[in-house]
């Protein structure tokens, strides 16, 4: 369904050229959501572990099965030029 993938508000804006590039990071959004889920993004276990190569640690169970929803805990405070650590949960 279309609806339920069209691009979020902060992300239509800054495709546009509206408004501050550097505070459009994800992880900055006070709408930052916890638990996202990839639908398809993700081929299996061994693709979402290499694709989070900074996150302090990824739990991912053996009988894992698409669509991929992965929870992120932060760890950690933000440095001034930098991500929270986060934990990564399957």
């Amino acid at each position: 369904n279309s609806e339920d993938t069209v691009v979020p508000e902060w992300l239509h804006d800054l495709l546009l050229g509206y408004g501050d590039p550097g505070a459009a990071q994800y992880w900055k959004m006070p709408t930052a959501l916890d638990t996202i889920d990839f639908r398809d993004t993700f081929l299996d276990q061994d693709h979402i572990l290499e694709s989070f190569p900074d996150a302090e640690d990824i739990d991912i169970p053996d009988d894992l099965q698409r669509p991929f929803r992965l929870k992120f805990e932060k760890t950690g405070e933000a440095e001034e030029s930098g991500k929270p650590s986060e934990v990564v949960i399957a």
